[in-house]
């Protein structure tokens, strides 16, 4: 069984602060194979289990600790640069092309995320919100776009997010949009 951590991995400096640290590295060394997105979250990882217990390495990439076996990899998660490039010289999509026009005369804020409970969206909404509270000379001027596409549409836990952010992003065009400008966008697909 393998696991796929996605996001970096921290320094022992950090990960050893974690109440439970020793438990989460025995416990991660579970499984078969362990993935990382870069090598140094790969050798912070080590470094962290090194720390704590005798680490055998079998080969550059086989290792054993608590007497469990299992191996590390790197798998980098990126972008294709040429499809991108190839994109960016074609004509725009026409839901962009009107997005362009709608954003031109207004700074932007923009935030991507696909519509996750764990991502923080409402708290993004209430955050810009609190912006526009404290710093009422920027109304008119700036706007919060959300892009969130739907992952999990039939979950009822995303239903409810996906409604949530509706009724934010509703509240606060209501209380501060203005005609011509929408203080705060949602859109629920990737364009």
């Amino acid at each position: 069984m393998g696991f796929f951590l996605h996001i970096p991995f921290p320094t022992p400096e950090i990960f050893n602060a974690l109440p439970t640290y020793d438990t989460l590295l025995e416990q991660l060394c579970d499984y078969d194979l362990l993935g990382f997105q870069t090598e140094n979250d790969r050798l912070a990882f080590l470094d962290c289990l090194s720390n704590l217990t005798r680490v055998t390495t079998r080969s550059a990439k086989s290792h054993t600790a608590w007497g469990k076996a299992f191996r590390t990899e790197v798998y980098p998660i990126g972008i294709e640069p040429k499809e991108i490039a190839k994109q960016a010289a074609g004509p725009l999509p026409p839901k962009l092309a009107q997005l362009k026009a709608e954003l031109k005369n207004v700074q932007n804020i923009f935030s991507v995320e696909r519509l996750d409970y764990s991502k923080g969206l409402p708290e993004r909404f209430l955050a810009y919100e609190a912006l526009l509270e404290k710093y009422p000379q920027h109304h008119g001027k700036i706007r919060y776009t959300q892009i969130a596409p739907t992952s999990r549409g039939d979950v009822q836990a995303y239903q409810d997010i996906r409604h949530q952010l509706e009724n934010e992003a509703g509240r606060i065009n209501g209380k501060y949009g203005q005609l011509g400008w929408d203080a705060a966008l949602l859109f629920e697909s990737a364009f």
